[in-house]
């Protein structure tokens, strides 16, 4: 149970510091792109709201919620592809952030293990 624990407040805690190392990011984005900082932004604090409900729910729903966070991940990640193509961040960005994207699904798939070997 203490692994699960520790595994939940790993994914929270890592979603919160992508928050904010995104915030840095989107202040400098082009007012023309303002719809793909909406979305970026939206889908972030969307992201850290389904994993605090995932928190509450059973083990069937959590797995559930598990999957829709991969899903809002992958959509995350096709912004930051059009972000890298239309040069508004940089290859070093680009990687940064696709690293913690990266990060973030092991621990969320690692959540979602340990719910089915319940």
């Amino acid at each position: 149970m203490k692994d699960k624990k520790y595994s939940e407040l790993l994914v929270i805690s890592n979603i919160k510091k992508t928050i904010l190392y995104f915030d840095n990011i989107l202040i400098n984005f082009p007012k023309k792109d303002y719809i793909l900082k909406n979305k970026i932004e939206l889908i972030l604090y969307d992201l850290l709201e389904e994993i605090y409900m995932a928190n509450y729910l059973y083990s069937n729903e959590r797995i559930n919620k598990l999957f829709i966070c991969l899903t809002k991940i992958k959509m995350l990640d096709f912004y930051i592809n059009i972000c890298f193509k239309k040069k508004i961040i940089s290859y070093k960005k680009f990687i940064n952030l696709c690293s913690i994207l990266n990060n973030i699904v092991k621990l969320i798939y690692g959540f979602i293990n340990y719910e089915k070997s319940k």
